[in-house]
């Protein structure tokens, strides 16, 4: 398979928190969840240190392909967990944490693919396209995200409220699942195998490459896989912050910041 990939920070100056990892068998991208620089996150490492250690022993974990992607994640979730915990807190309610989705190809002409959180997988085949990804976050938190829906703005006290009862709600029965501290998390991942031979491209974005498709629905798949292959990388995600422009006060799209990393994954089979 061949592989393109790119990504833009949310800022010049931010720490761009999204990471992509890839093999000649395998792409496995993170989004890594925010918080500000004065919260306590129970770690001395940091969402970067997080974020590059779980997608190395992710891959890692990955080879053997006799073993699901659950499985592997399991074991790489644990793996960092282990590697910070006699200096961090793993499980500390705000420790770093991830979504994680993934595409691998196998010796017998499979596709494995896996989604855990928000961020997507996109198949392409002959026919159209499936797009797979999690929203229970976005199910989560009601009463909070409805009065910040209702406020129309972009205000800081509602955000902040969500983002509490988000972080309340992770890796819980009645909220959403990502990667952080918790291995059996990987077991809440959305997975599937598709034949090889019945595909031509996969796509991995991050919710914030994703934008323009979902949630502003300004864009379609079909129109996003041309600009990628037609266009190129950079184009999408030009596009990604131009559409973001048009709502600088973020009145039409309600969301935390006007522009959020934003990274793309581009396999073709």
């Amino acid at each position: 398979m061949n592989v393109s990939f790119a990504t833009a920070g949310k800022a010049p100056k931010a720490v761009n928190e999204d990471y992509v990892a890839a093999a000649p068998d395998m792409v496995v991208l993170l989004d890594g969840s925010g918080l500000p620089p004065e919260s306590d996150i129970g770690c001395k490492h940091g969402l970067p240190w997080f974020v590059r250690f779980l997608a190395a022993r992710f891959m890692d974990e990955a080879r053997n392909t006799d073993e699901s992607l659950t499985h592997a994640l399991r074991r790489a979730i644990a793996a960092t967990s282990a590697a910070h915990a006699d200096t961090c807190d793993p499980m500390h309610p705000q420790s770093p944490s991830a979504t994680v989705v993934a595409v691998r190809t196998t010796a017998s002409r499979q596709v494995d693919w896996l989604v855990l959180g928000d961020s997507f997988v996109v198949l392409r085949d002959g026919e159209g396209f499936k797009a797979f990804t999690d929203q229970r976050l976005k199910q989560s938190a009601v009463q909070q995200r409805n009065s910040l829906r209702q406020a129309n703005t972009g205000d800081h006290g509602l955000w902040a409220a969500l983002v509490a009862e988000e972080r309340r709600l992770r890796n819980h029965p009645d909220g959403y699942w990502v990667a952080a501290g918790e291995p059996a998390a990987a077991e809440h991942a959305l997975t599937g195998t598709t034949p090889v031979h019945d595909l031509t491209h996969a796509l991995l974005l991050s919710d914030g490459g994703a934008r323009p498709v979902e949630p502003f629905g300004v864009t379609t798949w079909e129109e996003c896989f041309d600009r990628l292959i037609h266009r190129g990388m950079r184009s999408w995600l030009d596009h990604v912050r131009d559409v973001e422009n048009t709502d600088p006060d973020r009145t039409r799209w309600a969301r935390s910041k006007r522009h959020d990393d934003a990274t793309i994954a581009l396999i073709e089979f």
